[in-house]
């Protein structure tokens, strides 16, 4: 509400960003928050003419650079030495050290990258194992090498140039290799695999033996390889420096959804740093928060890890890349990226990623980028040896709060969506929901049994189940046979149910508040996430979910008028509180919250969101919001904090919704205002007006002194400002100065504001403002010498 009315009324303000924090904040001693409840930090933001909000979540530390010691010749001699003295086969170490070097010359004979360390990690894995719990009279030669085992797998990069130039390849472009080695690794671990190499140059150049007249041609080497690596750390660098600055939004773990049948790890790649697309990725990352990965990827190819395992870390055999960004039709991109900008991108992650595993599909979440867009992906990842389906939306495409997708506001039809991939070599348009995802498929036959695809036989765990609705009854009955029939340690978690005709259209025979009653009914007698959807119908692409420990929603179902209607249920429904925003602009879909509050019984809120209105369209909505309580409301409330629309407007507004509903209308200027400033009662012949009840801000004894008899701050916290301000102390994030503004006399407040210039007292300027806007400069720069972004 803050920032909207700052945007909405001085719109010099929209270059600036505005942020809140959820919950119940302390201010420690040296100027740092604490969050004792919540910890939620939103960033808002206006863009394209509306207010875009995300969830910013901590940035990592670096990882600290290591500088490994030794060589592949040095670890190859050693390894030698080792299989001389151990030379019989019948030595228990014969194995492991003939294993260690069949290892070590396939390391040496590959290209750089990740698949190299690879084999290193492998044989250092091995030979750990190995040793484990043994002793030798060779023990110190097998801990050294152990050692450097571990050294090379750090260092293939320095390890494998200085192979080249034990066999005179001396002409080479050393700067190739170096990014082949990082191709498809994050920026930071790029940084420390080039700098890591750097080290290990300088540590050849600074042994006196390189600087004899017989070396002159290794020095030579090692100086251009130094040089190059600190051209390429230079690069690395600046990208760094770039992607830290987008925005993150923290991945909520609000719905787990079960990840289907094969084991699969989802890597959410976000092409923009845009407020929408930093928050749709998160959104997409927490569908499956516990088996994804989310990075953030610029349009080089650079990325960093936001959320998840690193991808040579992933463990799943199936792999599912998911890229999001604003799709253009007209531009055919995704995220401004080609489809050929797209295989590139899938082509260096495939690199790191674990040599077992393989790509199952590459989504493209974003708004329709092209109908042939997938399928140039699929052809040119075939052409570059990589077989995979290639998914596209053929519309406008949104993510929910809970990761799911809905393309022109319907959910899960099939014009929404296309599908390229490759049946027996031949390119193939492929069904874009099957019932692959799912453990098992459940339907009813025409006798009433239970029918399933596949024996149950070997399924164990949490299973996701598809099931082909009948009536409600009937189909909780199959479901009840199907959970006795399964194994013990076996349950359904996630139950998505396929809507049909007439008796098995539960949207159309219940409709909202009934509808979403059978489903939560369901999820709470299988303990499971359901999910219902129409794919046919008046109701056609419309959904119903209810979550084990989330909020349930419906969505997409039709009205008498045509317009399509949500509901979002927070709490036990039915509740007898709903709430919705009307916007004269935007009249495809409304949106209706239940919210479950005490002492109030059957009353309907509404915000006024548009700079004008319909009566009749308003009139409309609330309608549709007094059916959803079984025809009856005790009250309505309006939110008038948009000033655009006068007061005779807002008082012809409440006059016509009471005169015409037949209920008490009460308007209020915010949410948390307990007195409305315009009331009427049905029969009333006018408005009761009182507008110093509008005032943006509630009349409290504690926060309505004047500026005057505020105290100033005492000598003991001067001192202790101009203490702190002697002190090192870190730099402002984004910004050369900030101005904590006190707003209330209180102590408490005093004290904590005090508390916030610790962290940078050289940088802040603490002012106290009264509500009526008196305000004085307290300590610090006064506001008219500020300079630079604030």
């Amino acid at each position: 509400n803050f920032a909207k009315t700052i945007y909405d009324n001085m719109p010099a303000l929209r270059t600036a960003q505005i942020t809140g924090r959820g919950g119940e904040v302390e201010i420690n001693e040296n100027g740092t928050k604490t969050m004792k409840t919540g910890g939620t930090k939103t960033l808002y933001s206006w863009r394209d003419g509306g207010i875009v909000s995300t969830t910013e979540g901590a940035k990592t530390t670096a990882d600290n650079l290591k500088n490994p010691l030794g060589g592949f010749d040095e670890y190859s001699k050693l390894l030698n030495e080792l299989i001389k003295k151990k030379s019989s086969t019948s030595s228990k170490h014969y194995d492991v050290l003939r294993g260690l070097k069949e290892d070590l010359q396939n390391a040496k004979a590959l290209e750089p990258g990740i698949l190299k360390t690879k084999i290193f990690e492998k044989m250092a894995n091995d030979l750990d194992e190995h040793l484990q719990g043994r002793e030798t009279k060779y023990q110190k030669q097998f801990d050294r090498l152990s050692v450097m085992t571990r050294k090379c797998a750090k260092n293939t990069l320095a390890y494998h140039l200085e192979n080249r130039f034990n066999k005179g390849e001396l002409d080479i472009d050393v700067s190739v290799d170096m990014l082949k080695d990082i191709a498809g690794l994050s920026l930071g671990d790029q940084l420390t695999h080039i700098e890591s190499a750097k080290s290990e140059f300088e540590r050849l150049l600074s042994q006196d033996e390189i600087n004899l007249a017989k070396n002159a041609a290794r020095k030579a080497w090692a100086k251009v390889c130094v040089r190059k690596a600190s051209e390429i750390v230079s690069d690395i660098a600046e990208s760094q420096r770039a992607l830290s600055a987008w925005r993150q939004a923290t991945v909520i773990n609000r719905f787990e959804v079960s990840p289907g049948p094969r084991d699969t790890h989802y890597v959410v790649v976000q092409l923009e740093n845009d407020p929408a697309i930093v928050k749709s990725s998160a959104d997409i990352t927490g569908k499956h928060s516990k088996n994804s990965t989310l990075i953030q990827m610029d349009k080089k190819g650079g990325y960093q890890i936001v959320h998840g395992p690193k991808l040579y870390e992933i463990k799943a055999d199936n792999i599912k890349i998911l890229f999001d960004g604003h799709g253009s039709n007209s531009l055919k991109t995704i995220g401004r990226r080609t489809a050929n900008d797209i295989v590139d991108h899938v082509v260096a992650l495939r690199g790191v990623l674990p040599a077992q595993s393989s790509i199952d599909t590459v989504s493209i979440k974003g708004c329709n980028p092209g109908v042939d867009f997938s399928k140039d992906v699929a052809m040119e990842l075939k052409a570059r040896n990589i077989e995979t389906k290639v998914s596209s939306k053929l519309g406008l495409s949104k993510t929910e709060s809970d990761g799911r997708n809905t393309v022109n506001d319907r959910y899960h039809l099939d014009e929404g969506k296309v599908v390229w991939g490759y049946k027996d070599g031949e390119l193939t348009q492929f069904d874009p929901y099957t019932d692959d995802n799912y453990h098992l498929v459940v339907s009813v036959g025409e006798d009433g049994s239970l029918q399933l695809n596949r024996s149950i036989e070997g399924l164990e765990g949490e299973l996701k189940i598809r099931v082909m609705a009948s009536d409600f009854d009937t189909t909780v009955a199959a479901l009840k046979e199907l959970e006795n029939q399964l194994p013990d340690d076996t349950s359904m978690a996630e139950i998505n149910i396929k809507m049909g005709d007439g008796s098995a259209d539960w949207s159309t025979t219940h409709g909202a508040f009934g509808y979403l009653g059978l489903v939560s009914d369901l999820s709470a007698s299988f303990n499971a996430n359901v999910l219902a959807y129409s794919p046919s119908g008046l109701n056609r692409g419309s959904y119903a979910y209810h979550y084990v420990d989330g909020t349930a929603k419906v969505d997409g179902l039709v009205g008498a008028n045509g317009m399509s209607y949500s509901f979002v249920f927070n709490g036990t429904p039915p509740s007898d509180y709903v709430r919705f925003v009307y916007n004269k602009d935007r009249r495809s879909t409304v949106l209706y919250n239940f919210v479950k509050r005490p002492n109030i019984d059957k009353i309907i809120l509404a915000r006024i969101d548009s700079d004008s209105y319909s009566k009749r369209e308003l009139l409309g909505q609330f309608k549709c919001a007094i059916n959803l309580m079984d025809g009856a409301a005790f009250e309505i409330e309006i939110v008038t904090k948009n000033d655009k629309i006068s007061v005779d407007d807002y008082k012809a507004m409440v006059s016509f919704l009471s005169r015409e509903l037949h209920v008490r209308v009460e308007a209020y200027n915010t949410y948390t205002q307990t007195k409305p400033w315009l009331s009427i009662n049905p029969g009333d012949s006018q408005v009761t007006e009182d507008l110093g009840a509008r005032h943006l801000g509630e009349t409290q004894p504690y926060n309505d002194k004047k500026l005057q008899s505020w105290e100033n701050l005492t000598q003991e916290q001067t001192n202790k400002l101009t203490t702190e301000s002697q002190k090192t102390k870190p730099d402002l994030a984004n910004h050369d100065h900030q101005i904590l503004f006190q707003t209330e006399s209180d102590d408490n407040v005093k004290d904590s504001t005090l508390k916030l210039a610790f962290k940078h007292p050289t940088k802040t300027t603490i002012v106290q403002m009264d509500k009526d806007g008196a305000y004085r400069v307290v300590y610090g720069t006064q506001l008219k010498d500020i300079t630079g972004k604030v």
